[in-house]
């Protein structure tokens, strides 16, 4: 049968009449491969939406952007809250739980050889960019299995999929809290100014012994006693990238990591990724990076997009149109402190530009940027708080990358037959051993 015969397609368009105080909305960028980034929130001022916040879903919707497909824009929606709005860019699939699991629906319309299907028809398109519409989808070719045996593939979908959401909530509130730490230690010199007013803090008594009580007068302002005065660049190293040469890459080898690779804070590794020969990590020793490394886009569209390289997606050599900013030896600066001044920095730079955007930064933009230095133990104290954190993260994220390889190894195979439901035990065994 047709994919048209157990779902159809939805258009619930959002009206300025509905009742909502406040709207959440999911751009095609924001959602990749199920996971969803962030959405973007509005007050109610329809007026202030963006031109494609329009579609209207529910609970197990399909989405499905028609734009690219490879670039795999697409999920199944768990509990959305109930004032999100998608945009008019997805094609929004209601599957007919009485005719089809919805879950098992989703993971056959996004295997591999439909993403290729849909993107090879995109690109016959009249479209400057591979293209498709919601008949394409529809029109799609599917074999049903049982009922039970949809069921067992869509219940070990969800299963994953939960997983993964699981981990990703972990990081998100860890990472709000070491940025809420950043902020009130380094930034806003909170501990300083609860001593003053002798306010009880939210940590130990070790702790706000290294921070002293009284302020000065500085070019910057008023800043903690015994703080410093400093800049980026005598702090952190600001590395270039290098352009490498597209006739070198290689089907595998050594991971190239390129501007397209920087998703929502994140290094996320892609279908269309490239590679170099491993001779490359000794003639080009300069642009290997390391766990943890920050990257900046300092030229194009995608100027200040941030990224954090995690050790599953090593080794790799660093490309060009960007930075890598690495802590200096010796100075007691952590990774997630470089992170959030870096963050810090470039938002202020941000700020400063006129116009809408910024087409480019110079490293002098940063290494020249004057900062407030905390003395060595209130640094090692960061550090000690919240560098097992950033391994957590890390850890949270090497399990996301296995349970997405899993899946893409065994769902084709369970969905084409080749592999019996017998043998699931197989799956939900290396599952449990994710951790």
């Amino acid at each position: 049968m047709k994919i048209s015969d157990v779902s159809k397609e939805i258009v619930e368009i959002f009206q300025d009449t509905d009742k909502q105080d406040s709207i959440k909305y999911l751009d095609t960028s924001s959602i990749t491969d199920n996971i969803i980034n962030n959405f973007l929130e509005f007050d109610i001022n329809i007026d202030e939406l963006p031109s494609r916040a329009k579609k209207k879903v529910n609970h197990k919707d399909i989405i499905y952007s028609c734009v690219r497909p490879r670039n795999k824009h697409y999920g199944i929606l768990s509990k959305p809250p109930s004032n999100l709005l998608v945009s008019t860019a997805f094609s929004v699939i209601r599957v007919d739980e009485k005719k089809a699991n919805p879950n098992y629906i989703y993971e056959y319309i996004t295997q591999k050889k439909f993403t290729d299907h849909f993107h090879n028809l995109g690109e016959d398109s009249q479209s400057s960019y591979p293209a498709i519409n919601t008949d394409d989808i529809m029109s799609l070719n599917i074999e049903l299995p049982s009922r039970s045996t949809q069921d067992i593939i869509g219940n070990l979908s969800e299963l994953i999929k939960n997983k993964i959401q699981i981990n990703l909530n972990l990081n998100t509130q860890l990472n709000n809290f070491v940025k809420k730490l950043f902020y009130s230690w380094f930034i806003n010199f909170e501990p300083v100014y609860s001593k003053l007013e002798s306010k009880r803090l939210n940590f130990s008594p070790e702790g706000i012994n290294l921070f002293s009580s009284k302020f000065v007068k500085t070019e910057l302002g008023d800043i903690p006693y015994g703080w410093e005065i400093s800049t980026l660049g005598k702090k952190i190293d600001v590395i270039s990238g290098y352009a490498f040469k597209s006739k070198d890459y290689k089907k595998d080898g050594i991971f190239v990591l390129r501007t397209k690779n920087f998703n929502d804070s994140l290094i996320q590794r892609l279908k269309d990724d490239v590679f170099l020969s491993e001779k490359f990590l000794d003639s080009h020793k300069k642009f290997i990076c390391e766990e943890f490394d920050y990257h900046l886009i300092m030229v194009g569209a995608s100027v200040g997009n941030r990224a954090m390289i995690f050790p599953h997606s090593l080794p790799a050599l660093r490309n060009q149109n960007m930075w890598c900013f690495r802590p200096k030896k010796g100075t007691e600066i952590s990774k997630f402190y470089n992170k959030f001044v870096v963050d810090f920095v470039t938002n202020k730079l941000q700020g400063y530009a006129t116009g809408s955007a910024r087409d480019f930064f110079t490293k002098d933009d940063f290494r020249e940027f004057k900062l407030v230095i905390p003395p060595r133990k209130i640094l090692r104290l960061f550090s000690e708080i919240t560098d097992p954190m950033l391994e957590f993260i890390s850890n949270n994220f090497y399990q996301i990358n296995l349970l997405s390889n899993l899946k893409d190894y065994y769902f084709p195979q369970l969905i084409l037959g080749k592999m019996k439901i017998k043998d699931i035990k197989t799956i939900l065994d290396k599952i449990e051993n994710v951790n």
